[in-house]
């Protein structure tokens, strides 16, 4: 199907239930009824690039259908007030209903977009309208609690600075009145440097705060609501699986902060079977076109070949007309397209994780003879023994690539070497001896740990890496845990959830697991009292044990499966 003559209404104004109005740019065929393609965002209307994820709404016209954008409530040209995520359900049923009512609608609506735009796709599907048909979410979060605000009970600061001051907050600089441009060359000045910035929030830096209460008030209730309390649960999708009725096409990357989420609403929304859902995991950061091709193609300092390069557009084009023209598109032979790093190639799976995949425990011990004193192995020592380091808050282990989705000029995103890091005293490097035959590990990873601390209230960081013959150590995937310590001195065991991943280990390589007590700017820096002490300007010094082999027996936990050879369901 192709359409010629094309029309854009800019700047058309919406009602809302409640008679606030919402701003929207309309490009529709010049003649007849079409499905219709509906994205909303708190960026700007005009810039529906989004994440570089979106689809061009010129070329979806030239598909045959018609494409709504349209700026949230409170954001840009729409009326009302801004408070990101509380509105997008009813606006989104709201939109939706409009759209579907419009001459130049057929009466079915697709929603897509990245990012916030993959929220409030999810968010206006929670009991949509029947005229909502298909959606799109890409990088789309489950929880605005756990996995985007916060994550392992640690505040990911140095994310939502950059969304606050950066994302959302220069965005949309019209409500800063006349003060604007003094306050965008303050907020420009702290973003040059991130770490800095977060230090003197988390030091409740008057200047600092002042700033965020003009271009981004919400800031300080992300900061307040600590635990998941009421603020985060009415925000939540996952309660919610049940409500959502439409079919759904759910991407993400492997070192995408929100991929966690991601796979979970794809596989809670999928458990009903009220309609269908499909999944692809690619090998990028939140920015999927942004691997830079320069013969192959990068994420972080890691080559995942040329074949990682997706056509995303086409894909998402492509779905919306097998759902919204009946057309003979969508040709994935399984619900899953998952990407194994490693191997550097595409394979279709029936389930995440695959279900030949099982759970191996690589336990951490004491190693003679390794640089560290510290190793991993396959079986549990008897033994017991321990590693210990000194945590310091003023000094505390910098952010080194990872799933995040922090300002990737000064912290990139992906899978970056972390020597530098490992050579510090407050770090435990844990490395195994080169594995005989190829591995993959595919499916979620987590580490469980007896750990021992002198505070009564600190944090554990395990990063799990890959290293290679010549030393580089290249991350796979991270976490956090914050947690209350046993009194009495007895080990407390903690699980440090990671996220998921799928990457083959070739032989002769090692895994390695790095244990520490921060990852800055990424997350807060943990003073080591107890949260209600919090407001105390000093910071304590802290004694970390973590405790191996007998009944403390810490592991990192491995959902592996036998390396098999590209077959005709593995695709380029």
């Amino acid at each position: 199907m192709s359409v010629r003559n094309l029309v854009v209404d800019r700047g058309v104004m919406v009602n809302m239930r409640d008679g606030v109005r919402l701003a929207a740019d309309v490009y529709r065929p010049a003649t007849g009824a079409w499905p219709a393609l509906l994205s909303r965002t708190p960026y700007g209307k005009e810039y529906w690039q989004g994440t570089l994820a979106a689809i061009n709404p010129i070329n979806a016209c030239s598909r045959g259908f018609a494409v709504v954008i349209q700026d949230v409530r409170g954001r840009r040209a729409s009326e009302g007030e801004f408070s990101p995520f509380l509105n997008e359900a009813r606006d989104g049923h709201d939109a939706i209903t409009w759209v579907s009512a419009q001459p130049w609608c057929d009466g079915r609506v697709g929603m897509f977009g990245s990012s916030y735009m993959a929220a409030t796709q999810l968010q206006a599907a929670i009991g949509a309208p029947g005229s909502l048909a298909a959606f799109c979410a890409v990088q789309g979060s489950s929880d605005y609690y756990e996995g985007r605000t916060y994550r392992g009970g640690a505040f990911e600061i140095g994310a939502m600075l950059g969304l606050a001051l950066y994302s959302l907050g220069m965005s949309d600089s019209t409500t800063l009145g006349t003060r604007r441009m003094e306050i965008l060359r303050r907020v420009q000045a702290r973003l040059e440097n991130l770490s800095d910035l977060a230090v003197d929030v988390l030091s409740n830096d008057e200047e600092s705060l002042s700033l965020l209460d003009h271009v981004a008030p919400f800031f300080r209730d992300w900061r307040a609501h600590r635990t998941e309390d009421a603020y985060w649960r009415n925000l939540s999708i996952e309660p919610h699986y049940a409500e959502i009725r439409v079919p759904g096409l759910h991407i993400s990357s492997w070192y995408d902060a929100f991929h966690v989420g991601t796979i979970k609403n794809w596989a809670g929304i999928r458990q009903d079977g009220a309609a269908p859902q499909f999944l692809l995991l690619g090998p990028w950061g939140h920015y999927p076109p942004r691997t830079a091709l320069v013969g192959t193609a990068t994420v972080g300092e890691a080559s995942v070949g040329l074949s990682a390069v997706l056509d995303l557009e086409e894909i998402q084009l492509r779905w919306f007309d097998h759902v919204l023209h009946s057309a003979d598109s969508w040709h994935w032979p399984a619900p899953v397209r998952l990407f194994l790093m490693g191997a550097n190639e595409w394979r279709w799976e029936d389930d995440f994780p695959p279900s030949d995949v099982r759970t191996v425990p690589l336990y951490l011990a004491a190693e003679l003879g390794s640089p560290s004193g510290l190793g991993l192995r396959w079986q549990p020592a008897g033994q017991q023994s321990v590693g210990t380091f000194v945590y310091n808050p003023a000094d505390p282990v910098p952010t080194m690539g990872g799933a995040h989705l922090m300002l990737e000029s000064q912290y990139p995103q992906g899978r970056i070497d972390q020597r530098v890091n490992a050579a510090r005293p407050d770090v435990l490097v844990y490395t195994s001896p080169p594995v005989t035959a190829d591995i993959d590990i595919v499916g979620w990873v987590r580490t469980r740990l007896y750990v021992r601390s002198t505070a009564p209230c600190t944090d554990f960081t395990a990063t799990f890496v890959e290293v290679e013959p010549s030393g580089r150590a290249l991350n796979i995937c991270d976490g956090i845990r914050r947690v209350e310590l046993n009194s009495g001195g007895a080990a407390t065991e903690i699980v440090i959830e990671m996220g998921a991943t799928a990457v083959r280990i070739p032989a002769g390589n090692r895994l390695g697991l790095h244990v520490s007590s921060s990852n800055f700017p990424r997350f807060d820096v943990n003073p080591n009292v107890m949260a209600v002490e919090r407001g105390l300007p000093a910071a304590v010094r802290a004694t970390q044990t973590v405790q191996h082999g007998g009944i403390t027996a810490s592991a990192v936990e491995l959902p592996i499966r036998k390396a098999r050879p590209k077959s005709a369901r593995s695709v380029t």
